[in-house]
């Protein structure tokens, strides 16, 4: 049984899902990416997880960098250039502005970009725990962007961390 107040958080939820398009179309590569795990496509899992990652990183480099003034848009467009800006150098940049302030995340999402290319490149194979904890990360920013909080608020906490041997970074 639903109390009124429940039935009430889950309707403006399901209104924020959908005033929010870019969280809308996350979850549901959320949700398919769970599918794969399950299914057990752990690279699918993996890359889905990592699209909604790299999406994420892309759109909040770009979301500061239109927030800078003095910048002519042609300095703009150069700074967020998907052809030649990569999401190695948005996760540096967001690390130098302070956007990402917790260096071990920096270098989780380093990891998680290798393993990324390494996949995508070498057909590397995915461990269920890699896949898991690709979706997890991509699940805890989606999380903390619906509650309005730091997007990589808890992402040092991550089985990645101890997967990836960054816990003493």
């Amino acid at each position: 049984r639903l109390t009124p107040d429940r039935w009430k958080e889950i309707l403006e939820r399901a209104y924020d899902y959908t005033m929010k398009p870019d969280l809308h179309n996350d979850l549901i590569l959320a949700y398919e990416g769970y599918t794969l795990l399950l299914a057990g496509a752990f690279k699918g899992a993996y890359l889905y997880g990592w699209m909604i990652i790299e999406n994420f990183l892309s759109k909040l480099w770009e979301t500061y960098v239109k927030s800078l003034e003095g910048r002519s848009s042609d300095e703009n467009k150069t700074l967020t250039d998907n052809k030649s800006w990569t999401s190695y150098l948005d996760i540096e940049m967001l690390s130098i502005v302070g956007k990402i302030k917790i260096p071990k995340v920096r270098k989780l999402f380093n990891n998680m970009r290798k393993l990324r290319n390494e996949v995508v490149h070498n057909r590397k194979d995915i461990s269920i725990e890699e896949a898991r904890g690709c979706l997890r990360a991509s699940v805890i920013i989606l999380l903390n962007r619906l509650r309005n909080q730091d997007p990589f608020l808890d992402l040092e906490k991550n089985d990645l961390v101890e997967a990836f041997k960054l816990q003493k970074e």
